[in-house]
C-alpha cells in the first residue's frame, strides 16, 4: 500500500511539473503576442518550448498560404534543412496542399494522429525522407485563427509512440494560444513590410522630387542661354559646370567645334574622338539613339555620344564622359536637354550661313556667267559680303569619285564638308553646289596654300565618307573680277580632262594641262578626231574580230617608254606576244613603230580618243 502510494505521489508530482511547464509556455506564448518579434523567431521559439513540454525530439508548426492553396513549415525544432525543404517542395507543388499529413489536418479541422508513419502507404512518398530524419510517430493538431485554420502545430517521435488524450489535449491548448501569437505574428509582418514599402515610396518620390528640383535648374540656366544666345560655347561651358566633367562638341564629321574644361582638375577630362570613327561605322544608327563608345584607339576615354539632329538633319555630337551618365538620370537629363540647345544654335548658325550663301551664289552667278557690269559696283556688293576680289582669287571644282556617287546621292555631305576643311584654313572661302560637283571660291589664298588645301580636303572626304575619293580641279588666279569667267571655264575644262582620263584622288591644276587644254579647247576637233580613227579604228576592227585588244598594248607599249620587255611585264603577257602584237599594228596600220613621228600620232590619237570620245 506504501508503494502503491509512492508511485501516485511520484505520478501527480510528474503532472503537476507537467501542467507548470505548460503553464508556462502558455504564459510565453501570451507573452509573445505583445511583442514586435519576426514570425519564424516566434515560431521557432514556440516549437522548441512545445517539444520541450511534450518530450519530444522534434516539433513543426506548419502555415497556410492565405490562398490556402500551399502549406510550409515555418518554425521547426529538432528537423533537419533537408527534411524542412522536401516537405515544402510538397507543400507548394501543384497549388494544393495534398501529399502532406498536415492536408488532412487542415481540410478536416481536427486532430491527428499517426503512430507509426512507415506503415502508412498514403505517405510512401515521405517515406525515405522520414527514415533519414528518423521520425516514426506525428501528431498533428489544427491552428486556429479568426478565419479558419491557419496551420497545423505537429510533435514527432522517433520510434513508434502512442500520443494520448492528454498530449493531444495539451497540444491542442497550447495551439490555440500559439495561433493567436501567430496571427500577431503576421500581422506585425504586415505591418513592418507595409512600413518598408512606404519607406521605398518616400525615397523614391525624394529622389524625383531631387530631380524634378534640379531639372528645372538645368531647364532654367539652359533656358536662359536660348534666350540670351550667348553661343556654343556658352551652353557646352554650362553643361560642364552641371556634370561637374569635361564636355566636347564636334560637327558630322567629328571635327572638333568646341570643348569645355572639367570645373576641377579632380573631375573626369572631356573626352575627344578620332575622325576615323566614322570610317569605322561606330555611329551608324545613330541619328536618334545614344551610342556608348568604349575605351579605344580613337577614342581617350569611355564616352556617351548624344547626336545633335534638328529637321531630321545630324548636326553634329555632343561627347560627355560615360561614368558620369551613369550616375543617375538627371545627368542623362541635362546632356539631352543641352543637345536640343545645341540643336538649336546649330539649326540658326546654318540659317544664316544659308542666307549668306544664297546671296553669295547670286554674286557668284554673275561673276561666272560674265555679264556685264560695273567692276566698282560688284567689287562693293562683295566687300559687303566679306569678300575682296582683288587679292589672290581663284575657284576650286571638286567631283566626288564615280566609285563613291552613290554614297554622295544617299548623304549630300560633300558641299557641307568641304565648307568645313575650307573654312579652317580660308573663312571666307565660299562654296555652293553645282550639279554633281561643289564649287569653291577662294580668297586670299597664297599660292602654295591650294595644295595643303586639297590635301586637307581628300584627307577629310576619305575618314568622313568611308573611304571616298574626290578629284580638284584648281584654275589660275583671278586677277580681276572679270577673270572669274575665264577661270570657271578652266575647271570646268580641267574637270573634264580629269574625267575623261579616269583618274580618281587626283588634283590638277588648269595652268598644268598642257596638250590635253589644247585638244579640249581645239576648233579643229573634227580634224583631231579624224587623225584618231585612221589610226585606232584598224585596231578595233581586228579587236572585234580576233579579240585581241592591240589598242590597250599600244597605250601600254607607249606609257613604259616604247620597251617590248616593260610592256609584258605590265600587261603579264610573253614578251614575242607584245613583239607579235606591235608587229599586227604595224602592218594593220601601214606604219613603222620605229619611227618617232608616228609613236607621236599614235599617242595624240589616243590622248583624243581619251578627251573627245571613241
Amino acid at each position: 500500500m506504501l508503494r502503491t502510494h509512492a508511485i501516485d505521489g511520484e505520478f501527480l508530482q510528474r503532472e503537476l511539473e507537467r501542467k507548470d511547464r505548460e503553464l508556462d509556455l502558455i504564459a510565453d506564448i501570451s507573452a509573445l503576442i505583445g511583442r514586435a518579434q519576426p514570425l519564424r523567431s516566434v515560431l521557432d521559439a514556440i516549437a522548441a518550448r512545445v517539444a520541450d513540454l511534450l518530450s519530444t525530439p522534434c516539433c513543426a508548426i506548419l502555415l497556410l498560404t492565405l490562398d490556402e492553396r500551399q502549406i510550409t513549415i515555418e518554425g521547426a525544432s529538432g528537423l533537419t534543412e533537408a527534411y524542412i525543404a522536401m516537405v515544402n517542395r510538397y507543400g507548394m507543388a501543384a497549388n494544393d496542399v495534398a501529399g502532406l499529413p498536415s492536408a488532412s489536418v487542415c481540410r478536416s479541422g481536427r486532430p491527428m494522429i499517426w503512430e507509426d508513419l512507415l506503415s502508412d502507404p498514403t505517405l510512401a512518398h515521405l517515406h525515405a525522407a522520414q527514415r533519414d530524419q528518423g521520425l516514426h510517430s506525428m501528431i498533428a493538431v489544427p491552428l486556429f485563427g479568426p478565419r479558419g485554420v491557419i496551420g497545423t502545430l505537429n510533435c514527432y517521435h522517433t520510434q513508434p509512440h502512442h500520443f494520448g488524450a492528454d498530449d493531444q489535449h495539451v497540444l491542442t491548448t497550447i495551439g490555440n494560444h500559439a495561433a493567436v501569437a501567430i496571427a500577431n505574428a503576421r500581422l506585425i509582418d504586415q505591418l513592418n513590410a507595409s512600413v518598408r514599402r512606404l519607406s521605398e515610396m518616400n525615397e523614391v518620390i525624394q529622389r524625383q522630387h531631387t530631380i524634378l528640383r534640379r531639372s528645372d535648374d538645368i531647364h532654367r540656366q539652359l533656358t536662359t542661354l536660348v534666350l540670351e544666345e550667348p553661343g556654343l560655347e556658352a551652353v557646352v561651358a554650362t553643361l560642364a559646370d552641371l556634370l561637374r566633367c569635361g564636355v566636347s562638341l564636334y560637327d558630322p564629321f567629328l571635327r572638333l567645334l568646341t570643348a569645355a574644361p572639367p570645373p576641377t582638375s579632380a573631375d573626369l577630362a572631356a573626352v575627344t574622338l578620332d575622325p576615323r570613327l566614322l570610317a569605322g561605322g561606330a555611329l551608324n544608327g545613330s541619328r536618334r539613339a545614344i551610342v556608348h563608345l568604349p575605351d579605344g584607339p580613337y577614342t581617350s576615354a569611355a564616352a556617351a555620344v548624344y547626336p545633335i539632329v534638328a529637321r531630321d538633319q545630324t548636326f553634329g555630337y555632343l561627347i560627355v564622359p560615360e561614368a558620369v551618365v551613369q550616375n543617375g538620370e538627371i545627368e542623362q537629363r541635362a546632356v539631352e536637354h543641352a543637345a536640343v540647345v545645341c540643336g538649336r544654335e546649330l539649326l540658326h548658325q546654318r540659317l544664316v550661313q544659308e542666307v549668306e550663301r544664297r546671296q553669295m551664289g547670286v554674286l557668284l552667278d554673275t561673276l561666272l556667267a560674265g555679264q556685264p557690269s560695273s567692276t566698282a559696283e560688284i567689287q562693293r556688293h562683295a566687300a559687303h559680303l566679306g569678300l575682296h576680289l582683288e587679292r589672290n582669287v581663284r575657284l576650286m571644282l571638286i567631283a566626288l569619285d564615280c566609285a563613291a556617287r552613290d554614297a554622295l546621292d544617299r548623304t549630300a555631305q560633300l558641299p557641307a564638308l568641304v565648307t568645313t576643311v575650307l573654312h579652317q584654313h580660308c573663312p571666307r572661302a565660299l562654296v555652293v553646289p553645282r550639279g554633281a560637283h561643289t564649287l569653291a571660291l577662294l580668297v586670299g589664298v597664297a599660292a602654295g596654300e591650294p595644295a595643303a588645301l586639297c590635301a586637307s580636303l581628300q584627307d577629310a572626304v576619305a575618314q568622313a565618307l568611308a573611304g571616298a575619293t574626290i578629284s580638284i580641279a584648281l584654275s589660275s588666279l583671278a586677277e580681276r573680277p572679270d577673270d572669274l569667267a575665264r577661270a570657271y571655264s578652266e575647271v570646268q575644262e580641267t574637270m573634264t580632262v580629269l574625267q575623261h582620263l579616269a583618274v580618281t584622288n587626283y588634283v590638277l591644276r588648269a595652268d598644268a594641262l598642257g596638250i590635253c587644254g589644247l585638244i579640249i579647247r581645239s576648233t579643229a576637233r573634227e580634224d583631231l578626231v579624224r587623225v584618231a580613227r585612221r589610226r585606232l579604228d584598224p585596231l578595233a576592227d581586228y579587236q572585234r574580230r580576233r579579240g585581241v585588244d592591240l589598242v590597250a598594248t599600244l597605250e601600254c607599249y607607249l606609257r613604259v617608254g616604247c620597251s617590248p620587255q616593260r610592256t609584258a611585264t605590265a600587261l603579264f603577257i610573253h614578251p614575242n606576244t607584245v613583239k607579235h602584237r606591235l608587229s599586227l599594228i604595224g602592218e594593220l596600220t601601214n606604219t613603222d613603230l620605229g619611227d618617232t613621228r608616228m609613236l607621236l600620232e599614235f599617242q595624240l590619237a589616243l590622248l583624243v580618243g581619251r578627251l573627245v570620245g571613241p
